[in-house]
């Protein structure tokens, strides 16, 4: 596997001590956290232990097509996710699995998912700390995939819809995911109460009534 982004290393030596993976790439665009996970991997294998690579550049650009099972982006908002998916969309496709956790910006990244015809084979939460955070599990086995584009400009523009930012999978997952779609039903409810405040009557009523669609579909779900 390669680990995209891979800030300290944890997951691939994790892998690796799991045999989950017999070998790993660690790829980051920065040279400090590659030399972070250097240090990582020697202290829990040795210097003599030779199944990881470590490689510097952006994205995807240093790994060949099809040199790994699967990829993972993780720990990064969903613009700079998408970036990195249509930058060389050849070479993404190459690999069988592709796992996804967005910090932000979910909603925006599973409209292109859906545009280029990705099927998400599983969703999920997890705990981390304080945080809960989405993770996506793609196949690109078979699937109809098409490289669309989008612009900086489309990020701005584009409002996603309540059903891209909370599928309707969230609601069979039990105690986790019913906490993860409370939490965002009292931000989206402190939201609205903002608008009503602060707006001048007529004004605001279009986002108002937005984040009320999200207050119903979140309502739904839970």
């Amino acid at each position: 596997m390669a680990d995209i982004g891979t800030d300290h290393g944890f997951l691939p030596i994790y892998l690796l001590k799991k045999d989950i993976s017999p070998r790993v790439i660690m790829s980051d665009v920065n040279r400090g956290p590659l030399v972070r996970a250097g240090r990582n991997y020697a202290e829990t294998f040795g210097s003599g232990d030779e199944r990881a690579d470590f490689r510097l550049g952006s994205g995807v650009e240093t790994i060949e097509a099809g040199e790994v099972d699967d990829i993972v982006i993780a720990g990064m908002g969903g613009k700079l996710i998408v970036e990195i998916l249509m930058t060389d969309f050849k070479k993404t496709v190459s690999f069988k699995k592709i796992i996804l956790q967005p910090r932000n910006g979910l909603g925006h990244l599973r409209n292109y998912l859906n545009a280029a015809g990705f099927t998400i084979e599983k969703e999920l939460l997890v705990r981390e700390v304080d945080n809960i955070c989405n993770i996506l599990v793609l196949s690109t086995d078979g699937a109809d995939l098409k490289d669309v584009h989008v612009s900086p400009e489309w990020f701005r523009e584009y409002n996603p819809t309540p059903e891209e930012e909370f599928p309707a999978v969230l609601a069979n997952g039990g105690a986790l995911n019913s906490e993860y779609l409370q939490r965002n039903l009292d931000k989206y409810r402190e939201i609205a109460r903002q608008i009503t405040e602060h707006s001048a009557e007529g004004e605001g009523n279009d986002k108002l009534n937005y984040v009320n669609n999200f207050i119903e579909h979140l309502q739904r779900l839970l």
